[in-house]
């Protein structure tokens, strides 16, 4: 089983259970801005206290571990096969404005051939604007960033981003490599 087939069970099971679910993370900005590597998935479900253990139990114990207690007291969780080694990290939907927004305007995609849904453009640069705050700036984080917007510049929401931005508190981070971008591409237009 290779990280695409966890990831197609991991999708399967949550589509069978009618667990509401996106892509985040590094896969999420390498299909909106330029590919990186990443050794796992990251996931953001919705899931309802009552379908913990029927999430949990259908993953078969001698091939995969999940952890029920993580899921119930609201951490992250890995879905690991025991024989790769390949892991999906499950982390569940924060009961915030925000993070229910970023659910409901996730966008069907393709990642390593799975349909899936994942965090739009916006909401992949807004987690990452928190990701950099939270770690006192984090370049990764802002390569990602940056990429994206090299990428999907004029169609992204620009008026969500600063709203979004601004209630977070990283709009200034925002602003900042926003203007950024806008003068690397100025600079390039002049130079081609």
């Amino acid at each position: 089983m290779s990280q695409a087939d966890l990831l197609a069970l991991v999708v399967g099971i949550l589509h069978e259970l009618g667990i509401p679910h996106m892509v985040v993370g590094a896969h999420a900005s390498s299909l909106h801005g330029e590919p990186r590597s990443t050794h796992d998935v990251d996931m953001v479900i919705d899931l309802a206290p009552a379908k913990i253990d029927a999430l949990a139990e259908r993953f078969e114990p001698t091939r995969y571990y999940i952890s029920k207690s993580a899921l119930r007291e609201g951490r992250m969780a890995n879905v690991i096969d025991l024989q790769t080694g390949d892991k999906l990290d499950l982390f569940l939907l924060q009961d915030d404005p925000h993070s229910q927004l970023a659910m409901n305007r996730r966008q069907p995609a393709e990642i390593m051939g799975v349909a899936v849904d994942v965090s739009s453009p916006e909401d992949t640069i807004l987690a990452k604007l928190t990701w950099d705050k939270l770690c006192g700036g984090s370049e990764r984080q802002r390569t990602d960033i940056t990429q994206i917007l090299r990428i999907r510049g004029a169609s992204l929401d620009d008026g969500y981003l600063r709203q979004q931005a601004e209630i977070a508190g990283t709009i200034e981070i925002w602003l900042d490599l926003r203007a950024s971008v806008q003068t690397n591409n100025e600079t390039n237009d002049r130079n081609a």
